[in-house]
């Protein structure tokens, strides 16, 4: 299992032990399967490399479904329903009431590098300055410094927003941007893994294991598949 330790809360690190939705999903999936479990850590635009050069057999990460990452890996079947959120400071949420407000040409727009949040600013907002940042953690501190006046990243970062002290000058606009599907990903060609994954994620929903999982890292629940 491939993992990239700084989105919490589908992975992280606590006190150097790794945690979060992700790692109690595999856990409960390699129960099913009858298989051990190790975990491999990388940065976040490493994963599908290690995949593709088979050090892991699986990205478990919170990887949404897209066209781009279709071509290179096969996801299972989706089990979350996610999307991109904007993240401000609370000082300034009164400028950001209206979802024009993010048009602003003198908008600088920090995003999480090679995430769909990246990707979807590109796209829609062409002549935003744009911040790239390694991780979430670092970006959110660019956000409370003043490097960047709005965030953009997986709504599963702004539900968690709720669940820290440490963002509590930070506000979510709570306004999805886009809809996406999060999913395991496997080599292209492993069309045996990613059928066991799907039989094993089919009795964890049966069995309601999915659904308890997120309930417990993010009580204001998203939308499970």
């Amino acid at each position: 299992m491939g993992v990239f330790t700084g989105f919490e809360p589908m992975v992280f690190k606590v006190s150097e032990q790794i945690q979060g939705i992700e790692v109690d999903l595999a856990r409960l999936v390699c129960d099913v399967l009858q298989r051990p479990l190790e975990v491999k850590t990388y940065r976040f635009t490493e994963l599908i490399p290690a995949l593709e050069a088979g050090e892991i057999d699986v990205i478990m990460s919170g990887l949404s479904v897209t066209d781009e990452r279709k071509q290179r890996v096969s996801f299972t079947q989706p089990y979350l329903e996610i999307g991109q959120m904007a993240i401000v400071r609370l000082e300034d949420a009164s400028e950001f009431g209206q979802p024009m407000a993010l048009t602003r040409k003198d908008l600088i727009i920090g995003v999480h590098q090679g995430s769909t949040g990246q990707s979807y600013v590109r796209k829609t907002y062409p002549t935003a300055a744009v911040v790239e940042y390694g991780g979430v953690e670092s970006a959110l501190e660019g956000l409370r410094d003043g490097k960047v006046d709005v965030f953009i990243h997986d709504s599963t970062t702004s539900w968690q927003l709720g669940r820290s002290f440490v963002n509590d000058n930070l506000l979510s606009l709570n306004r999805l941007l886009t809809r996406e599907s999060i999913a395991w990903a496997v080599g292209k060609d492993n069309t045996l893994l990613r059928d066991d994954l799907n039989a094993a994620l089919h009795i964890l929903k049966d069995r309601g294991k999915v659904n308890e999982v997120v309930h417990h890292w993010l009580p204001a629940l998203p939308m499970t598949l």
